[in-house]
């Protein structure tokens, strides 16, 4: 049995699922930004005699964090680069809120690839260990790298990161090519974003992992992810970004097993707003939009639904017919559903812990791959797949679990020879802890 957890602003839910479904749940509907407090009081609500091995936490708290541009740490921000002043600066285009959050003392020194390999500049080491050292002593308390062309050639950030680990070992390293996406801003502004959330996952990791090991002892901690997968809690301190719009993702998941549907339009009707999706082969449907500041994070494609009956209109007519599925409070999805005609399951209420608690780990490599005398397609395809699968374990796949669930290929039609982008996912199961 796996029990997922379901928390956001408006309240939370419980449940306890196996193979045949729905073993318990609850949900409460008392507002609080306490995500340990909150498991607590829901943990607490499920009967004795179950024993899950695993609880999987799906929470608001890190979108939270951003919308509000609250709790967020201090980070500099390195791009390597070539020396052209009309390349936009780090952090262009942000709100005005966040960028004073995460203050982003930033330079831009040599360095970086273009999208044929080749080098733009000489990494200068001794300069950047000047501005790490800098910026620790100003109060950073991370550090972002991104190299033009990183997804190309990522060995100039893992320098960095090598050389200011034994240098500067107090700041933190995120590495944007580790992140993924082409564009350099999107990727740019997810790493310090992520550079930014860490201290707050470290603190929401750890209090929550010491919630299950106190009530249940022996179970493995997981939280979810923006695509309904899920990672352990050494991931999330890692790569707390991961975890935007989880709540969401789950409760699109989880409408969707408990309508027995793989493709589907939902509607998620919570205390205090509506909202709408669709969900594709199980999972929620990415989005395209990269929002402000952009990011390359593939986040629910999600719309507020104020007048849920024209919302649901737009969306069944962007896609081929499929059903619609309305969750949450029960009184009004039922009568939403009515209204619609759409399918209103069982414990509906719960949806986004039932989401949470389906969620398995899995990662993603997102990479171009310049086909030359040494390299074709085919190896670099391998590749991806093998740093995707040590991804999946690293994030709380068992090992012997971990498959290829997915690639896509593409040609970067814009450059000259053949240049293409890799994208490989990889999924598997959670390695619960066995109980004593």
């Amino acid at each position: 049995m796996r029990s997922g957890v379901y928390l956001d602003r408006a309240g939370g839910a419980v449940a306890v699922v196996d193979a045949n479904g729905v073993r318990a749940s609850a949900a409460v509907d008392t507002p609080t930004s306490d995500v340990a407090g909150a498991l607590r009081a829901l943990l607490r609500r499920l009967p004795e005699q179950l024993a899950p091995t695993s609880v999987s936490i799906a929470t608001s708290r890190f979108s939270d964090a951003l919308a509000d541009a609250s709790e967020l740490a201090p980070v500099a921000v390195l791009r390597l680069a070539h020396s052209d002043r009309s390349v936009l600066p780090p952090l262009s285009g942000w709100p005005g809120r966040l960028c004073s959050a995460v203050r982003g003392w930033s330079a831009v020194l040599p360095g970086g690839f273009d999208l044929t390999g080749r080098a733009l500049g000489d990494l200068d080491l001794p300069a950047v260990l000047r501005f790490a050292e800098d910026a620790a002593n100003r109060g950073a308390r991370g550090l972002t790298v991104t190299a033009v062309g990183s997804p190309i050639r990522a060995e100039q950030e893992i320098a960095v990161a090598e050389a200011v680990h034994h240098a500067v070992p107090e700041l933190p390293v995120t590495l944007s090519h580790e992140i993924g996406g082409l564009g350099l801003l999107a990727r740019e502004n997810t790493a310090v974003l992520n550079a930014a959330s860490r201290p707050l996952a470290e603190r929401v990791a750890d209090e929550c992992r010491a919630v299950v090991d106190e009530l249940l002892p022996g179970a493995a901690t997981l939280f979810t992810r923006h695509d309904a997968a899920a990672m352990n809690t050494e991931y999330l301190r890692r790569f707390p970004l991961a975890a935007l719009e989880a709540d969401t993702a789950a409760a699109l998941r989880g409408a969707a097993v408990l309508a027995e549907t793989g493709d589907a339009v939902v509607v998620d009707l919570r205390a205090d707003r509506a909202r709408a999706g669709l969900v594709d082969n199980g999972f929620p449907r990415r989005a395209t939009d990269a929002g402000v500041p952009p990011l390359s994070l593939p986040l629910p494609d999600v719309a507020v639904a104020d007048d849920i009956g024209r919302t649901v209109s737009r969306l069944r007519g962007a896609a081929e017919p499929r059903p619609v599925v309305v969750t949450g409070t029960p009184e009004r999805a039922a009568r939403v559903a009515s209204a619609l005609g759409a399918r209103c399951p069982a414990d509906g209420v719960v949806a986004g812990a039932v989401g949470a608690a389906w969620a398995q780990p899995a990662a993603e490599v997102d990479r171009v791959v310049v086909e030359s005398d040494d390299l074709d397609l085919a190896t670099a395809i391998d590749r991806a797949g093998e740093e995707a699968m040590v991804r999946a374990v690293s994030a709380g796949a068992r090992p012997d679990s971990v498959r290829i669930a997915e690639v896509r290929t593409g040609s970067v039609a814009y450059l000259p020879g053949s240049v293409y982008r890799v994208q490989v996912r990889a999924t598997g199961v959670a390695a619960e802890v066995v109980r004593p």
